[in-house]
């Protein structure tokens, strides 16, 4: 057979036909094939609960909705953990009988559990699901708030409807009758392990999201974004600090601890009596079914975003390991993170910034009770106020990456800008009320020459061994006891004042005590330098909150993308160890070392402080500020001439 373009054979003619066929067919199947393979990998990006990813759920797999539920996350968190327990403290030490220095370990377990688990949380988050392993920091977390909840039921607080106050404090003749010391702790104490415990399962549950989520977030995102949202979700943690303590002052000041089992109506004391114990655990019943549902959320999330191949490989598994392996890999990339002074004096810097912010957040509110005479209520609405203020400063400090467009350079310089205003407003702490002097300390008596607490108003009246219950004596004096000031009777009701008090007629120059009064307590004054100070204080504290993005954004840049969830949570490691474990117990130390009357010592517990010096108290809060804001200074700006010369090569 002959054709234009050469004999045909027809013997081979059926031959090619049929592998022309078979190759279609099997083209055809690997098509299938690679295209199955293809949603299957795209199906993986879905979100949902393991198979249960109904296309209709596909909208909200989106990094918004991703931030919200982290920043969620980081509000009850901050709710609970700093701002409900901060605020609970002392009404758990009434409850359970803890001195302060046991109930100061209460709040450094949320350290203690983050720091067990940081380490292993870093390295995990490499090598599997990020959502997932946050996921399960939630559920952790409620937990522990489970736990706070079960121990005020095992253990109910025993209290009698009687009046505290008595005789005994009063100025009587001779052979004093002494009360009885209040009863050691003992079986309380037995639940203190329980408080712990509760404590350090926050800690240890809040640490994916803080060491995961900003990694989660910059891997899967627009670099530019990415600082915004993790600037949004830390601004979470600081709302949530200032939303506990709003709540948790109203619920201590409203509910009785027991209220859940008794008339409330059936006391006979208020929130001003000695065995008022607020319902501190009220607070855990809203956060413990919040983080449930919160991590029923983000569990469905996927191990990466859709499209975020653009952005990262970070989020891809890494390859399966042996143990050893993993114990000499994770050798390795600790000694790279050591010897990379970006991240090590970034860190450091941030340490200090922490610090700085850990020593406000604890012990302000008594900074403002003590120094500027604020109630505790005003007090607690004042520090939240701020808190809530100054957590702008955490996005902000996201939004200025974003529109400067900063490098590690540009970040470590603006982190140096924003200390040195900082470090320089410490000066305002400068600003006091002025101090109601006690007598017998601070002041002689009337008539007397010699600053002593024997004087000859109460020379009668045997006031020796008192222990330290203030009085203010019409003339505005405080008095150590009602007995110093010569007072011989009380008042009908517990809050009445007490009556004629010898004293407070001498400063007079009455001779007859009658009709002289003196209120329980110390005196007030009319004294306004708080609203001078509250600006300044809110002014400092966003300025170092302001470091607190940047100093992240830095850490994530100045690493392979690989490390990334290892340096941060190194860097968790370092903020705890250098930063909230020992900020409130230096800032203690200085704020101990203004103490003018020491009290309590019983049953081998601390003495604690009743009376602070507001000299002492200023130019400590001075000292400790603008020297922790120059330490600060000087570690960002070293960081800051590495990365400059790291950029340049």
């Amino acid at each position: 057979m002959v054709n234009e373009g050469g004999i045909d054979n027809p013997a081979f003619a059926g031959e090619v036909n049929g592998d022309s066929k078979k190759h279609d067919s099997r083209v055809t199947r690997d098509d299938d094939h690679w295209s199955i393979q293809r949603k299957t990998e795209d199906r993986k990006a879905w979100l949902g609960c393991g198979p249960l990813k109904p296309s209709c759920l596909q909208c909200l797999n989106k990094m918004p909705v991703f931030v919200l539920i982290l920043f969620l996350g980081n509000f009850v968190e901050g709710f609970a953990v700093n701002g409900i327990v901060g605020a609970s403290i002392p009404s758990i030490e009434r409850h359970f009988r803890l001195n302060s220095s046991r109930s100061a370990l209460i709040t450094s377990a949320q350290d203690i559990g983050a720091l067990v688990v940081i380490l292993f949380v870093s390295w995990l988050g490499s090598r599997h699901s990020k959502p997932l392993i946050m996921a399960g920091g939630l559920f952790v977390m409620a937990i522990g708030s489970l736990v706070f909840i079960i121990t005020h039921v095992i253990f109910q607080y025993e209290y009698g409807n009687r009046n505290l106050s008595g005789p005994s404090d009063l100025c009587v003749a001779a052979n004093r009758t002494m009360g009885e010391p209040p009863p050691c702790a003992v079986e309380e104490t037995r639940y203190f392990g329980l408080l712990m415990l509760a404590q350090a399962l926050h800690g240890a549950g809040y640490t994916p999201l803080i060491v995961l989520g900003p990694v989660f977030v910059d891997s899967n995102t627009d670099h530019g974004m990415a600082s915004v949202y993790i600037g949004l979700s830390y601004a979470g943690a600081a709302i949530g600090v200032a939303s506990g303590f709003f709540t948790g002052g109203e619920i201590l000041q409203k509910y009785f601890v027991e209220f859940d089992t008794i008339g409330q109506s059936t006391l006979e004391f208020g929130p001003s009596d000695m065995q008022w114990v607020g319902a501190w655990w009220l607070g855990f019943c809203i956060s413990a079914p919040l983080f449930f549902v919160l991590s029923v959320c983000m569990c469905c999330f996927p191990a990466s975003m859709p499209g975020s191949e653009k952005y990262a490989k970070e989020t891809q598994m890494g390859p399966k390991q042996t143990c050893r392996e993993g114990i000499l890999d994770l050798g390795r990339s600790l000694l790279k993170l050591a010897t990379n002074p970006v991240f090590v004096f970034t860190s450091l810097g941030g340490c200090v910034g922490l610090m700085m912010m850990f020593g406000v957040s604890s012990l302000a509110f008594k900074y403002l009770v003590e120094q500027f005479y604020q109630p505790f209520d005003e007090a607690g609405y004042i520090l939240g106020g701020l808190i809530l203020a100054g957590s702008v400063g955490m996005f902000l400090g996201g939004g200025l990456v974003k529109l400067f467009r900063l490098e590690m350079k540009g970040m470590s310089r603006m982190n140096i800008c924003f200390v040195v205003v900082a470090a320089a407003l410490g000066a305002s702490f400068i600003i006091r009320c002025p101090e109601v002097d006690l007598v017998g300390l601070q002041r002689a008596y009337t008539n007397e020459s010699i600053i002593q607490y024997d004087a000859a108003c109460q020379k009668d009246c045997n006031c020796s061994g008192l222990p330290f219950n203030p009085v203010c004596g019409e003339n505005n004096l405080v008095y150590f006891t009602p007995c110093h000031a010569g007072c011989a009777k009380t008042g009908s009701t517990p809050m009445d004042p007490y009556q004629d008090c010898s004293c407070v007629a001498e400063h007079f120059g009455r001779s007859n005590r009658t009709g002289a009064k003196a209120m329980w307590g110390r005196c007030s004054t009319d004294c306004k330098q708080i609203q001078l100070f509250a600006p300044f204080l809110f002014i400092g504290l966003f300025f170092v909150l302001l470091t607190t993005t940047p100093v992240s954004m830095v850490t994530m840049r100045c690493v392979d993308e690989n490390s990334r969830s290892l340096a941060i949570g190194m860097q968790w490691i370092l903020l705890r160890l250098f930063g909230s474990i020992p900020g409130p117990p230096l800032v203690g130390y200085v704020i101990d070392h203004a103490c003018l009357v020491w009290t309590g010592g019983l049953c081998g517990s601390d003495e604690v402080c009743s009376l602070y010096s507001h000299e002492l108290l200023s130019e400590g809060a001075v000292a400790w500020w603008i020297t922790l804001g120059v330490v600060a200074v000087i570690l960002f700006t070293i960081a800051s001439c590495f990365a400059s010369r790291r950029e340049r090569s």
